[in-house]
């Protein structure tokens, strides 16, 4: 899937998310940022699963760090994040410390490598995928990150 496939996928799935949020917030008792999170971290354990089934072992690519992985190394990769998204979305929901830690550890990581990406120049030939994060992702980690490092209320010791 090409750089406009997975933005207009993105488009779509924002929506009925951004509609979901505050409703799930409201009778969950949760804030709305753990909500986004947990949704965030669900849909992209969903989609590392569905790529990993999908396309076929010798195209899978993925960038972890600003370096590109291909083969195996990337489907591990792929594998360790959804494994890493579905226990740090159930951390969240019950609002556990580790949850928490995790979480914040991940968009730290997400931001790194995004950053390690445009400056080793691997978003040259993605200037539409570079402009998407930049525009929507990018604020988005950084509002979470915010919230996550000054919110400990609620977390269970």
């Amino acid at each position: 899937m090409g750089a406009s496939g997975t933005l207009l996928t993105a488009l779509v799935a924002a929506v009925p998310i951004a509609a979901l949020v505050p409703v799930m917030a409201r009778r969950s008792g949760r804030p709305r940022y753990v909500i986004a999170l947990v949704v965030a971290a669900l849909a992209t354990a969903a989609y590392e699963l569905a790529i990993e089934v999908l396309d076929p072992p010798a195209a899978s690519e993925r960038f972890v760090l600003g370096f590109l992985l291909v083969g195996d190394a990337a489907r591990w990769s792929s594998l360790a994040t959804a494994l890493l998204c579905l226990v740090g979305a159930a951390g969240l929901w019950w609002r556990r410390p580790w949850g928490r830690q995790l979480a914040i550890a991940y968009l730290v990581y997400l931001l790194a490598s995004f950053l390690l990406w445009g400056v080793r120049g691997g978003a040259a030939g993605d200037l539409l995928g570079l402009v998407f994060w930049q525009l929507l992702v990018l604020p988005f980690l950084v509002f979470c990150l915010m919230f996550l490092i000054r919110d400990t209320k609620g977390y269970a010791r």
